[in-house]
């Protein structure tokens, strides 16, 4: 039997293939739009920059047991409850580094007395870490002097 095609010839039988294409095409369709939704309901977005924020001038003084640095960058103001501030191996509680919003210029100071005191001469590691990125901001070891 012919029937008679869209563009008025005749052909013979023919079995459309359009039919699979299209259940394959709308299967795959379902597969990424299932995927980009399932990124943003579980939270899988790209990474929160790093902020723009080093520090420069790291001094410890063994007599107050405070270390002293200058924070430079673009990064500011930050308030210090964002970062992380470890000394000698010992976490320092953010209402021990003073101010409380850092901007660049100032004399940052972290007050390590009676949680990681250090004597004269003595290897004073500093690490700061970005909480809210968990960005590495500083980590370095500095001799303790007056």
């Amino acid at each position: 039997m012919k029937k008679m095609k869209a563009n008025g010839k005749f052909g013979e039988d023919e079995e459309a293939v359009s039919a699979v294409i299209g259940v394959i095409l709308m299967v795959a369709i379902t597969v990424v739009l299932a995927a980009v939704i399932g990124a943003f309901v579980f939270g899988i977005a790209p990474p929160e920059p790093a902020p723009d924020l080093r520090f420069v001038g790291v001094a410890a003084n063994h007599t107050t047991d405070n270390i002293t640095m200058t924070p430079i960058g673009t990064a500011m103001p930050m308030n210090v409850t964002d970062l992380v501030v470890v000394v000698n191996d010992v976490h320092i509680p953010s209402g021990r580094v003073t101010p409380t919003d850092i901007m660049v210029g100032m004399t940052v100071t972290i007050n390590a007395s009676a949680l990681a005191p250090f004597g004269l001469g003595a290897s004073v590691r500093v690490i700061i870490t970005h909480l809210p990125t968990g960005h590495l901001m500083l980590d370095t070891t500095v001799t303790a002097g007056a």
